[in-house]
């Protein structure tokens, strides 16, 4: 029974602090300390060390000697490594099984996404965005895309949470891609999904640029 406890401790301790890191909550290059971790999520320093090593084995934390550790960084470079690698995946994914994927549920993702006005806030965009990318990439059945992809959407989701969005142009791409992929034509489902991405990217990019960093979310 304790040892049940434990896990389960350790388990909440992680989920909370990768789901605070994922919404930027926690900030990209923001310093970290157990005894914050430990006031604010009530618990003891065993589950959040635990939670913590495991965070920094996945790529979330760093570790720095001496200075503590802080949330994993959004650089150019980073940006650049996330965007090249679904760039490598989803359109190959689209035009080799875009035939497995759910019509159903793409055709009512679709029709959701047709119906949603530009009073949509931010979470939700973000939301329907990972529903739409991952309802493509599950349906290929190798475990290896869909492990890469739910790591790339967690990070891409920081990415959206740091910028403004487009959220016009991101519902138009993504209307485009399922359409596409609904009347069984998946090479331009690819090329469509490519576009996405791309410009998706380079908004990215802009924004870090012209900013000099990343505007903080509560300043946009």
């Amino acid at each position: 029974m304790q040892t049940n406890t434990k896990i389960s401790a350790k388990q909440r301790v992680y989920e909370i602090i990768k789901y605070n890191i994922i919404n930027c909550r926690y900030l990209p290059n923001s310093y970290l300390s157990e005894s914050m971790l430990t006031s604010e999520l009530d618990t003891s320093r065993t589950p959040i060390r635990e939670a913590l090593t495991k965070l920094e084995q996945e790529g979330w934390i760093s570790i720095h000697p001496q200075r503590g550790m802080s949330v994993s960084d959004l650089s150019i470079n980073e940006i650049a490594m996330v965007y090249e690698t679904r760039l490598l995946i989803e359109p190959y994914v689209a035009e080799k099984y875009g035939h497995a994927i759910d019509k159903t549920c793409l055709a009512e993702l679709s029709r959701r996404l047709g119906t949603i006005n530009g009073n949509i806030n931010k979470e939700e965009a973000n939301e329907i965005d990972n529903e739409f990318h991952t309802l493509i990439t599950k349906f290929s059945k190798n475990r290896y895309f869909i492990r890469s992809m739910e790591n790339l959407i967690h990070q891409s989701h920081r990415i959206r949470t740091m910028i403004s969005t487009r959220w016009d142009d991101d519902t138009a791409e993504h209307i485009a891609i399922a359409s596409a992929i609904l009347d069984e034509d998946y090479m331009k489902a690819a090329s469509y999904l490519q576009t996405h991405l791309e410009n998706a990217k380079k908004h990215a990019y802009n924004l870090l640029i012209q900013n000099g960093g990343w505007i903080t979310p509560h300043e946009t």
